[in-house]
């Protein structure tokens, strides 16, 4: 059996204090499996980007523990907290995060750069993963000459390219039209089954449920079901 990538121990997540305190996350334990291709889903308020966010060391558990292949990330802080993120955990958001004054291909290389990567490397697993996202032709091109879904695809390819653990995706397909946000899962998807790469998503969009191979549903800031699809 595929080991745990990453183990949520009973955590919870508060904001506020005494009568103004609203809980996010209510004292959730769940595992993720390597190479698990899995949505998160439930609608707005129900805690499913607070969860991910927690996993990602983005924001820090009220209680609990977080273990992300074997370390744990809710207790580091700081800079301790920034390097583990950066050598170990890809994101990608819904609003593309990417850097309007570099191209595609620097986009994509800047993570590798941080890592210390040499440039010849850097230039080949940048090149290499442009084409397995079909931007072989578009390295020079800057994301404001980019169509919604190719930014995306960018974004895609700057969170896998440096061989993280775990890919965490938040609302990926929001800012995109259906037709192009199908695409965009129909290539998440490959690149986990070629890759065995774990990706998780936070969603409410039925294309990436339905294309899931684990859902996990959120209600009030609790699991309100887990299961396998198709």
């Amino acid at each position: 059996m595929p080991e745990n990538i990453i183990e949520v121990l009973n955590i919870s997540k508060y904001y506020g204090e005494n009568e103004t305190r609203i809980t996010a996350v209510k004292s959730i334990s769940i595992n993720f499996k390597k190479g698990e291709f899995t949505a998160i889903a439930g609608p707005s308020g129900s805690g499913k980007t607070t969860l991910l966010n927690l996993m990602s060391g983005l924001d820090v558990p009220s209680r609990g523990t977080i273990l992300l292949s074997g370390k744990a990330i809710s207790k580091m802080s700081g800079n301790e907290l920034s390097d583990f993120r950066r050598d170990h955990i890809g994101l990608i958001f819904q609003s593309f995060n990417l850097i309007p004054v570099l191209t595609a291909a620097e986009n994509i290389e800047y993570i590798m750069l941080l890592k210390g990567i040499d440039k010849k490397k850097r230039q080949k697993r940048t090149s290499a993963i442009l084409a397995e996202v079909g931007l072989g032709d578009k390295e020079d091109r800057f994301p404001a000459q980019l169509s919604g879904g190719q930014q995306q695809r960018v974004a895609v390819a700057r969170a896998i390219v440096s061989d993280p653990d775990i890919i965490l995706a938040d609302e990926p397909t929001a800012n995109l039209d259906s037709a192009t946000g199908s695409e965009l899962i129909d290539m998440m998807r490959n690149l986990n089954e070629k890759t065995g790469k774990t990706f998780i998503f936070s969603t409410h969009d039925t294309m990436i449920m339905e294309r899931a191979k684990r859902l996990v549903i959120v209600k009030d800031g609790e699991i309100a079901a887990d299961g396998p699809r198709k």
